[in-house]
């Protein structure tokens, strides 16, 4: 057992101090300044574990968690913190990760600027909720595959909550019993209802289908049931009110686009979005601010998904071509570049990198391109880039570690730092989204 003083939170969001030896010793549920007492669990080559036992001297930002389950979920792992700090130690993760990372970091003298949710909380817009075998609903406990049992999450829209309710009184649930592995909530702004997404560890039966049936019928706020098996295509989709045949894009809301109007979008059930759809109008606000584009320049979207920045930014651009793998989200975006009238914006499915080469084999040129990578980043298209000639890169990340990587590989293919800004887009949690703004270095080292 030891005192200690809480340095910094990292990122990932735990608590560094260090013991009289020197040795770098983490810590979970802390906040900086805080004077701790500990045990030290296990030591590792450069660093310990320890492990909280009483917040001897706790911050004036400290609070107590309002989620009842805060103490075994793990997902909300700075909800002990007021909102304030909890955007300070983001912003302050995200300038650590660069000044560590990023080659040349002081060179650059960048401020990092930082985007707070309007909505700390309530406002993920699909949660995904593990199912046990008696068809309980519930997280997984940090880093195991321990399930811990919710009757609501404080980060849902609130009728994500009420559909949470629904299926846990449903006798459908305990009937699938272990063929349920996970339930997928998606919430429909522009419908106010929503889409479940119901994923069994075996092919669908017609029991099954009879079931989602059911269930809809029950839940006024449920739209569609969709059943979702490994190795299959989605089956459905099943409700209770009306003919939905044909509905395939379940999600529909709105985005703001630059010219201060809003485009329509929808999303196929099973697609990919924003899990904070205000937080992402401020991301394309600023993505859009940051681009100045001409009506006569050519922008390439990386990694594009439905077009939520494609077609925004189709508005300002003469053309956008935009690239994705995923076969729904290259459905719906062709599908919402029609419905919004949009006739400069093409969209293509195809492995990114596989893209990359047949577009550099017919000498396409570029003057933006926009990236928005998995959380693995674009280390493995980063050499084809800079073939493409564009002036700018825009680069929007969800991993600091991996985008301060990526940064030092574009540098050294001509590309320079220069904005970056973080954006609290998981409002609770350790999760940071980041947007970057790099221009080509001329030879005489200007951009």
């Amino acid at each position: 057992m030891t005192n200690l003083t809480i340095e910094k939170i990292i990122l990932g969001g735990m608590g560094l101090a260090h013991l009289a030896d020197g040795m770098v010793v983490l810590i979970a549920d802390v906040l900086p300044g805080e004077e701790v007492r500990a045990n030290i669990r296990r030591r590792h080559k450069g660093y310990a574990e320890g492990e909280l036992l009483e917040v001897v001297k706790p911050s004036a930002h400290r609070l107590v968690p309002v989620c009842p389950n805060f103490a075994h979920c793990g997902g909300c792992k700075l909800m002990y913190a007021d909102y304030a700090l909890q955007c300070q130690i983001k912003a302050d993760c995200l300038r650590e990760v660069l000044a560590r990372t990023l080659k040349n970091y002081r060179r650059y003298e960048l401020p990092v600027d930082f985007i707070p949710a309007a909505k700390p909380l309530h406002y993920r817009q699909r949660i995904r909720l593990q199912a046990d075998a008696q068809g309980r609903l519930g997280y997984f406990q940090a880093r195991t595959h321990r399930q811990v049992n919710i009757q609501a999450c404080l980060l849902a829209e609130p009728v994500l909550n009420e559909v949470m309710a629904v299926l846990a009184a449903a006798p459908e649930m305990i009937k699938w019993g272990g063929a349920l592995a996970a339930v997928d909530l998606l919430f429909s702004p522009l419908d106010e209802q929503v889409v479940l997404i119901l994923h069994l560890k075996r092919r669908v039966r017609l029991a099954d289908r009879k079931a989602a049936d059911a269930i809809a019928g029950r839940a006024g706020r449920v739209k569609t049931i969709w059943l979702a098996a490994a190795g299959a295509a989605m089956d459905g989709p099943y409700a209770g009110q009306g003919d939905l045949a044909g509905d395939d894009l379940a999600i529909r809301f709105l985005l703001r686009s630059g010219d201060g109007q809003t485009l329509a979008m929808g999303l196929e059930a099973g697609g990919f979005c924003q899990v904070n759809l205000s937080q992402n109008d401020e991301l394309i606000k600023r993505m859009l601010a940051w681009a100045k584009i001409g009506a006569n320049e050519r922008v390439l979207d990386l990694y594009c998904g439905l077009g939520n920045l494609s077609l925004p930014m189709a508005r300002c651009a003469g053309e956008v071509v935009g690239i994705d793998v995923q076969r729904a989200t290259i459905r719906s975006a062709r599908y919402n570049a029609r419905r919004n009238n949009i006739n400069n914006c093409r969209f293509i499915r195809a492995d990114v990198g596989e893209a990359l080469r047949e577009l550099l084999k017919d000498e396409v040129r570029f003057d933006l391109i926009i990236l928005d990578p998995p959380r693995q980043g674009c280390k493995n298209i980063s050499n084809y880039l800079p073939q493409f000639g564009a002036r700018r890169l825009i680069y929007i990340s969800c991993d600091p570690a991996t985008l301060a990587r990526d940064l030092n590989i574009l540098a050294a293919g001509g590309y320079k730092l220069l904005k970056i800004c973080g954006l609290d887009m998981f409002p609770q949690t350790s999760h940071l989204e980041t947007i970057a703004l790099l221009g080509r270095v001329t030879l005489s080292g200007d951009t």
